[in-house]
């Protein structure tokens, strides 16, 4: 099974229908994106640097994040690697992150 299928299937909001909405403007090089169905949210984190990593503040995310949930990515192995949610994320380029 890829990585990306078995994040699929751990964090069920991304495998099922729902509404995405942009919580910051599209012309910066992050974005976050919230993906919401009628009883989950998660939040998702875009590094659109393909050249060059990235931080991100999340300060003002981690208030706005679904209760109990942590910061989520797959490491270069694709291996998921969960934590809590810090402060500032430091991306690499073009990564993809989220809070479930």
């Amino acid at each position: 099974m890829t990585a990306v299928n078995r994040v699929k299937i751990e964090t069920p909001i991304f495998g099922c229908e729902g509404h995405w909405r942009a919580l910051g403007p599209y012309d910066q090089p992050t974005i976050v994106i919230e993906k919401s169905s009628a009883s989950e949210r998660a939040l998702v984190l875009v590094n659109k640097d393909w050249h060059a990593g990235r931080t991100i503040d999340l300060h003002k995310i981690r208030s706005e994040a679904p209760g109990g949930a942590f910061l989520q990515r797959l490491d270069e192995e694709g291996r998921l690697d969960v934590r809590e949610i810090p402060a500032r994320l430091e991306m690499k380029p073009a990564e993809i992150a989220w809070i479930a």
